[in-house]
Protein backbone atom coordinates (compact mmCIF):
# COMPACT_ATOMS: atom_id res chain seq x y z
CA UNK A 1 0.00 0.00 0.00
CA UNK A 2 2.78 2.49 1.08
CA UNK A 3 4.36 1.20 -2.22
CA UNK A 4 1.14 2.45 -4.30
CA UNK A 5 0.79 5.49 -2.45
CA UNK A 6 4.76 6.64 -3.12
CA UNK A 7 4.20 5.96 -6.90
CA UNK A 8 0.76 7.57 -7.16
CA UNK A 9 2.62 10.85 -4.96
CA UNK A 10 5.24 11.03 -7.04
CA UNK A 11 3.66 10.90 -10.30
CA UNK A 12 1.18 14.12 -9.22
CA UNK A 13 4.30 16.39 -8.45
CA UNK A 14 6.13 15.04 -11.00
CA UNK A 15 3.23 16.86 -13.40
CA UNK A 16 3.29 20.04 -11.48
CA UNK A 17 6.99 20.27 -12.10
CA UNK A 18 5.95 19.77 -15.68
CA UNK A 19 3.24 22.20 -15.71
CA UNK A 20 5.60 25.12 -13.47
CA UNK A 21 8.56 24.24 -16.64
CA UNK A 22 5.58 24.50 -18.97
CA UNK A 23 4.46 27.97 -18.21
CA UNK A 24 8.21 29.30 -18.63
CA UNK A 25 8.26 30.41 -22.85
CA UNK A 26 9.95 33.30 -24.80
CA UNK A 27 6.93 33.62 -27.18
CA UNK A 28 8.39 36.74 -28.78
CA UNK A 29 10.34 34.26 -31.44
CA UNK A 30 7.62 31.88 -31.64
CA UNK A 31 5.18 30.79 -34.79
CA UNK A 32 1.97 32.41 -34.39
CA UNK A 33 0.17 29.37 -33.33
CA UNK A 34 2.23 29.00 -30.61
CA UNK A 35 1.61 32.15 -29.51
CA UNK A 36 -1.85 31.88 -29.78
CA UNK A 37 -1.84 28.93 -28.37
CA UNK A 38 -0.23 30.01 -24.68
CA UNK A 39 -2.24 33.31 -24.17
CA UNK A 40 -5.84 31.90 -24.56
CA UNK A 41 -8.15 32.58 -21.06
CA UNK A 42 -8.20 34.72 -18.73
CA UNK A 43 -5.19 36.74 -17.04
CA UNK A 44 -5.24 39.19 -14.34
CA UNK A 45 -3.32 42.08 -14.26
CA UNK A 46 -1.13 42.44 -11.48
CA UNK A 47 1.43 45.35 -12.33
CA UNK A 48 2.43 47.84 -15.13
CA UNK A 49 6.01 49.08 -15.76
CA UNK A 50 7.76 51.59 -17.65
CA UNK A 51 6.86 54.69 -19.52
CA UNK A 52 9.15 57.58 -19.13
CA UNK A 53 9.92 56.03 -15.43
CA UNK A 54 11.71 52.82 -16.73
CA UNK A 55 11.33 51.38 -13.44
CA UNK A 56 8.81 52.86 -12.31
CA UNK A 57 5.37 50.69 -11.33
CA UNK A 58 2.30 51.94 -11.72
CA UNK A 59 -0.71 51.40 -9.61
CA UNK A 60 -3.17 48.39 -10.34
CA UNK A 61 -6.53 49.09 -9.16
CA UNK A 62 -10.62 47.48 -9.33
CA UNK A 63 -8.42 43.97 -10.77
CA UNK A 64 -8.30 45.06 -14.62
CA UNK A 65 -8.34 41.93 -16.68
CA UNK A 66 -7.80 40.69 -20.14
CA UNK A 67 -9.36 37.84 -21.76
CA UNK A 68 -8.48 36.50 -25.62
CA UNK A 69 -10.41 33.97 -26.67
CA UNK A 70 -9.05 32.86 -29.93
CA UNK A 71 -8.75 36.36 -31.61
CA UNK A 72 -10.97 38.36 -29.94
CA UNK A 73 -9.44 40.45 -26.67
CA UNK A 74 -11.82 42.00 -24.04
CA UNK A 75 -10.44 44.52 -21.08
CA UNK A 76 -12.29 45.39 -18.50
CA UNK A 77 -12.11 45.52 -14.30
CA UNK A 78 -14.40 45.35 -11.47
CA UNK A 79 -15.21 48.95 -11.70
CA UNK A 80 -16.17 49.86 -15.47
CA UNK A 81 -16.93 46.23 -16.56
CA UNK A 82 -15.80 46.00 -20.17
CA UNK A 83 -13.54 48.68 -21.96
CA UNK A 84 -12.54 47.40 -24.61
CA UNK A 85 -14.21 44.12 -27.13
CA UNK A 86 -12.86 43.78 -29.93
CA UNK A 87 -10.80 41.97 -32.79
CA UNK A 88 -7.51 40.95 -32.80
CA UNK A 89 -5.22 41.48 -35.96
CA UNK A 90 -1.90 39.89 -36.03
CA UNK A 91 0.76 41.19 -37.87
CA UNK A 92 4.30 39.83 -38.96
CA UNK A 93 6.96 42.81 -38.60
CA UNK A 94 10.05 44.15 -36.92
CA UNK A 95 9.49 45.24 -33.13
CA UNK A 96 10.65 48.26 -31.19
CA UNK A 97 13.84 45.90 -30.88
CA UNK A 98 14.42 45.05 -34.14
CA UNK A 99 13.31 41.32 -33.98
CA UNK A 100 10.81 39.68 -36.37
CA UNK A 101 7.53 38.70 -34.54
CA UNK A 102 3.76 38.55 -34.85
CA UNK A 103 2.29 41.81 -32.71
CA UNK A 104 -0.78 41.52 -30.82
CA UNK A 105 -3.07 44.85 -32.98
CA UNK A 106 -6.66 45.86 -31.72
CA UNK A 107 -8.51 48.94 -31.65
CA UNK A 108 -10.05 50.56 -28.94
CA UNK A 109 -13.50 50.41 -28.99
CA UNK A 110 -14.36 53.74 -28.37
CA UNK A 111 -13.30 55.53 -31.57
CA UNK A 112 -9.45 55.92 -31.10
CA UNK A 113 -8.04 56.33 -34.54
CA UNK A 114 -5.28 54.10 -34.38
CA UNK A 115 -4.54 50.87 -33.30
CA UNK A 116 -2.51 49.61 -30.26
CA UNK A 117 0.67 47.14 -31.06
CA UNK A 118 1.97 45.06 -28.73
CA UNK A 119 4.62 42.09 -28.33
CA UNK A 120 3.90 38.94 -26.89
CA UNK A 121 6.93 38.60 -25.26
CA UNK A 122 6.93 35.86 -23.03
CA UNK A 123 5.47 33.61 -19.84
CA UNK A 124 8.18 33.47 -16.97
CA UNK A 125 7.07 31.73 -13.74
CA UNK A 126 3.15 32.06 -15.22
CA UNK A 127 3.20 35.40 -15.50
CA UNK A 128 2.49 36.86 -18.88
CA UNK A 129 4.58 39.78 -19.86
CA UNK A 130 3.07 41.86 -23.08
CA UNK A 131 4.76 45.02 -24.10
CA UNK A 132 3.88 48.40 -26.51
CA UNK A 133 5.48 47.90 -29.48
CA UNK A 134 6.33 51.85 -28.91
CA UNK A 135 9.76 53.54 -27.64
CA UNK A 136 9.19 54.37 -23.44
CA UNK A 137 7.02 51.03 -23.70
CA UNK A 138 5.01 49.94 -21.01
CA UNK A 139 5.79 46.28 -19.35
CA UNK A 140 2.14 44.76 -18.50
CA UNK A 141 2.24 41.62 -16.71
CA UNK A 142 -0.27 38.94 -16.26
CA UNK A 143 -1.32 36.21 -14.44
CA UNK A 144 -4.09 33.55 -14.44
Amino acid sequence: MKTIFAIVSTVIIAGCVYNTLERNLILHDKPLSVIRSNIQGKWKLQYVKGGLCANCAGPVRHNPYMIIDNDRIVFGDDSLSVVVDTIIVWKKDKDIFNDSTFLLSYRYSKGYAYPYYQIVDRIQNGTLVIIDNAYDAFYYYYTQ
